[in-house]
């Protein structure tokens, strides 16, 4: 019989064998993780970055079109300051990014006398893993399911009341422990900062949306009828926000789809 190495929450797991075979493939996970990791951090530039391209390539040769006079100069980012940008908002993430996917989620932190049993088993399995116990969340809902938010010293554990009518104390016991583990590992912090890029891929897309939507509609309905010069503006103005709705919209969708994979990757990865 192979050793066993105790686990959070009382549970046994055998011991990894240690062999070439274990190490290798821990240090590819580690690999991809560091790869996954690393997009992670690099696509906020690439969505920028394909922007100010789209802009310098397509956006000021028409806006040369609808005035029939050139233009000098591109648009340009520094990238100091994008990186500023950037790591500022995933610091922001980092920060606030638990309480936004409490909200999001409609999950609702509970106190020991709502939820006594649940509060009781998660500060018995956070002790035994020496971690301070976290807060307690709940969403209605039948739909089985338990996540993590935040750090080891600022986490929340969140289960849904489908999770606590299906499972007996052994079973939540041994979903609470791993839910624990990625408060441990941090993985709940990464996965927190991962979602950065597809909320605002995702907010760009719908604002740029409305803005060029409205914009498409004052121009079509509100436009002059002064005469041939009227209505060649008013002709080159829906074709430079037709034009910027389907790059915007293509672009946003692009790196959404692109993140999203890399969160899920990063998510499976983490599992």
């Amino acid at each position: 019989m192979s050793p066993s190495i105790p686990f959070v929450g009382g549970a046994e797991r055998p011991a990894s064998a240690d062999g070439p075979g274990a190490h290798g493939s821990d240090r590819g996970l580690r690999v991809r993780m560091v790869v996954a990791t690393a997009l992670v951090i690099a696509l906020p530039f690439a969505f920028v970055y394909a922007f100010v391209f789209l802009i310098n390539a397509v956006g000021l040769p028409l806006l040369e079109w609808a005035n029939e006079r050139p233009y000098t100069g591109e648009v340009y980012v520094d990238p100091v300051l994008l990186a500023v940008v950037v790591l500022g908002g995933l610091a922001a993430q980092y920060r606030y990014g638990p309480r936004t996917v409490l909200r999001s989620v409609g999950a609702r932190r509970v106190s020991p006398d709502e939820y006594p049993e649940l509060h009781a088993a998660v500060t018995r399995l956070a002790a035994q893993a020496d971690l301070p116990a976290p807060d307690v969340a709940v969403k209605h809902t039948d739909l089985p399911n338990a996540f993590a938010v935040g750090t080891p010293n600022d986490g929340t554990v969140v289960v849904t009341t489908g999770l606590l009518d299906r499972l007996d104390d052994a079973e939540l016991d041994a979903v609470l422990a791993h839910e624990l583990s990625h408060l441990a590992n941090r993985d709940a912090s990464l996965m927190t900062v991962a979602w950065v890029l597809p909320t605002v891929t995702y907010y760009v897309a719908i604002a740029a949306f409305y803005v060029l939507y409205g914009l498409y509609n004052l121009l079509r309905f509100g436009g002059g009828g002064g005469g041939d010069r009227d209505g060649r503006a008013l002709a080159v103005g829906l074709v430079v926000i037709t034009v910027s709705a389907l790059l915007t919209l293509t672009v946003s969708a692009m790196f959404w789809f692109g993140s999203v994979l890399i969160h899920r990757v990063l998510s499976r990865y983490r599992e």
